[in-house]
């Protein structure tokens, strides 16, 4: 596993890859081993992710004032693991760090154990991924959770603010309804303009923020005493109904069972994706998609 850190002085690069020692020492636990081909810590977040997928469209702002700090970049038969350099900075202690590190760790652990999809269609196909990426997120934060309470059970303060900041931060994003309403806003649209492209690329990152905030908020409600004091809170949101709450007790049975057979949840997610005005279906033209109201 190579280590590029790009910024600091010689000394402070040096402290910084030393905290990298931990995912070594878990990469040597696999057999065969995992292989993370990289960790990056570059001066430019948002361009070194850009370049290394040979894209332009990543923004580390997801909205809601929530920024994204890492990422695990998944190739053919490795990883690399990115993270901003504003980890580094004032505010920000070990013990945060460490739980970035082992959350991205996680998604690397998972890429390989997470099945390839089965060639059914091309909905099924939309569905299937969509249920291994949500469970990912999900399962990636409640057991970094539970690493760091092996490794700190002492948690300092700035940990602890950390934390609940987090959880105030993702629990807000969703009570708030934003984006729900910007989702209520495409439906409107896509009854003018009836393209369906249009609509599925201006929903996807209003989707793709709001279901990961779900996730994230239930990983904290399942792991952490002040945030299931806190679960009723999470009901004022318009996507917590019975088909989110279906689907949010799949994955708690699956993570405690330490499972990555999902595909009896796929029915579950087709009817999850319908919070955001999406059904899938396969026609002999192709896949389509039927805008429905929320």
């Amino acid at each position: 596993m190579e280590i590029l850190v790009e910024i600091g002085n010689n000394k402070q690069q040096k402290i910084i890859a030393s905290e990298f020692k931990v995912i070594e020492t878990i990469l040597n636990r696999f057999k065969p081993p995992l292989n993370i081909e990289k960790v990056i810590v570059p001066f430019d977040f948002i361009k070194t992710v850009n370049q290394i997928q040979n894209i332009s469209s990543f923004n580390s702002d997801r909205g809601q004032e929530q920024i994204v700090l890492a990422k695990t970049i998944e190739l053919n038969n490795s990883c690399i693991l990115v993270f901003s350099p504003n980890i580094y900075t004032k505010g920000w202690d070990n013990q945060m760090r460490m739980s970035l590190y082992l959350h991205e760790l996680m998604h690397a652990i998972n890429h390989r154990r997470i099945p390839k999809p089965i060639t059914k269609s091309l909905s099924y196909n939309r569905l299937f991924m969509n249920l291994y990426i949500l469970y990912d997120e999900y399962y990636a934060n409640r057991e970094s959770f539970e690493v760091i309470d092996r490794v700190y059970p002492n948690k300092s303060k700035i940990f602890d603010d950390f934390i609940q900041g987090n959880f105030k931060s993702f629990l807000q994003s969703l009570i708030d309804n934003k984006y729900y309403e910007k989702i209520k806003s495409e439906i409107s649209l896509f009854r003018i303009h009836g393209n369906i492209d249009l609509f599925l690329k201006e929903v996807h990152y209003i989707f793709d923020a709001a279901a990961k905030n779900i996730m994230y908020v239930y990983s904290y409600i399942d792991h952490f005493d002040f945030a299931k004091s806190q679960e009723k809170l999470i009901n004022n949101s318009n996507f917590i109904n019975k088909k989110t709450k279906c689907l949010i007790d799949f994955y708690r049975s699956k993570y405690l069972k330490n499972e990555f057979d999902l595909i009896s949840g796929v029915d579950l997610m087709e009817d999850f994706l319908t919070n955001f005005g999406m059904r899938f279906e396969d026609r002999e033209a192709g896949e389509y998609c039927h805008v429905l109201d929320i």
